[in-house]
């Protein structure tokens, strides 16, 4: 009886070892099998932010910021501080004249096609991305033939006034009373041109408005030019 049970525990021990080494074996291949679905490691992409709006700055103008008695054609070089294109920024010079711009690396030249009027300021306005605008300011020179009136500044808000409504109302921003504020600012729209932006004070909107189409015709503009302004009205935060 006793030779029976160890050869019973004996056949019970090989089997048990049998089954261990196909559990390894099956293990192993299942092991081998996983590590052939394994997928390679993604290369990391880079994004490179050449040219964004708030890295992308004016080093340099030439002519100067508030150079007098530039020529007619003056051509006006501005340099940034790294390689610029046309979509980088805008340009708009007022009054408005023809120009061509050329670009090259990390400069734009801008040259005037039509010529620069004797006795004139002239802005040039650079918009970096969107983000950031840059105002240079030329003076052409006074023609010697010429002696300018005692009036001289007078005749030029009432030339803007007649010509150029928004150039002229842009002359008394910021402005603000109990029932509106406004300021103004540049857009580059075809055709560029001042906008102005009122916020509304108070609960009574309309009066708000009211007040300003009064204030401004009190400034001499008709009907039809404050029309052709560009005017946009927002509430105040405290009066919603």
């Amino acid at each position: 009886m006793k030779k029976f049970v160890f050869i019973i525990s004996a056949v019970g021990f090989c089997v048990i070892l049998f089954l261990g080494a196909l559990f390894l074996s099956s293990e192993k291949k299942n092991s081998q099998n996983t590590s052939l679905i394994f997928l390679p490691t993604p290369t990391p992409v880079s994004f490179s932010i050449q040219g964004k709006g708030q890295d992308l700055k004016i080093v340099s103008v030439s002519p100067a910021d508030g150079t007098q008695n530039i020529p007619s054609h003056q051509k006006i070089t501005i340099k940034f501080n790294k390689q610029v294109t046309s979509s980088d920024i805008a340009i708009s010079i007022t009054p408005s004249i023809s120009f061509t711009t050329s670009f090259q690396t990390d400069t734009v030249i801008v040259t005037p096609t039509d010529p620069l009027i004797e006795n004139s300021q002239y802005l040039l306005f650079v918009r970096v991305k969107d983000e950031q605008v840059y105002t240079f300011t030329y003076l052409t020179p006074l023609n010697p033939s010429v002696n300018p009136p005692d009036n001289m500044q007078e005749m030029e808000r009432d030339t803007a006034k007649n010509n150029n409504p928004d150039q002229y109302l842009r002359l008394f921003m910021p402005y603000s009373t109990n029932s509106f504020a406004v300021y103004s600012d540049y857009s580059y729209d075809n055709p560029p041109h001042y906008y102005f932006i009122v916020t509304l004070l108070g609960q009574d909107e309309n009066l708000g408005k009211s007040d300003f189409i009064s204030w401004v015709s009190s400034l001499g503009l008709t009907r039809n030019q404050i029309s052709s302004l560009d005017i946009q009205y927002q509430k105040s935060a405290t009066s919603e």
